[in-house]
């Protein structure tokens, strides 16, 4: 039985190779293009979709600079925890801050605009509500120290480029 079989498969491949051949010169393997027609409510599914991606991006976009403004906030509230009620040590942890983490913070500023400016009229306060939700803990923290410093005035001058 193993012997019909050896003879058989040199057969059987020269059978697939003349059926590809075949194929081919039928012409069912043309490199012609064929139109599609796409359902109309295909293009509708399609700007939905779409639509969504966009929106997701805003807010990703929103939440990204969020987290940017909470996280320089942190910085400002750590600073004056580290110095309570020195006055020039604070200044000196601030000026210092600003300069290591300059491009950062234009780089910050720029995306709020970019973003504010991106934003419907409702949307933008939505976001500013949002912001003022998720900072305020920290703003309160930080407006506390300040209060109890004898320059409250100069520290949050110097700090105001922080506070995004």
């Amino acid at each position: 039985m193993g012997k019909i079989t050896n003879r058989l498969s040199p057969a059987l491949s020269a059978a697939k190779v003349a059926e590809l051949a075949d194929a081919l010169d039928s012409g069912s393997s043309s490199r012609k293009a064929v139109g599609v027609q796409v359902p109309p409510f295909a293009l509708i599914i399609i700007s939905v979709v779409l639509l969504g991606i966009g929106l997701c991006a805003c807010n990703r976009q929103s939440d990204t600079f969020i987290d940017e403004q909470v996280y320089h906030l942190q910085q400002v509230a750590d600073i004056l925890a580290a110095h309570p009620g020195d006055t020039d040590r604070i200044m000196a942890d601030l000026d210092k801050y600003m300069i290591d983490n300059q491009k950062r913070l234009i780089d910050a500023r720029m995306m709020r605009k970019k973003l504010l400016d991106s934003l419907s009229p409702d949307d933008r306060a939505a976001f500013i509500k949002t912001s003022g939700e998720r900072t305020n803990a920290l703003r309160q923290r930080i407006k506390t120290a300040v209060e109890a410093c004898p320059e409250p005035r100069l520290i949050l001058h110097k700090a105001r480029p922080l506070f995004l």
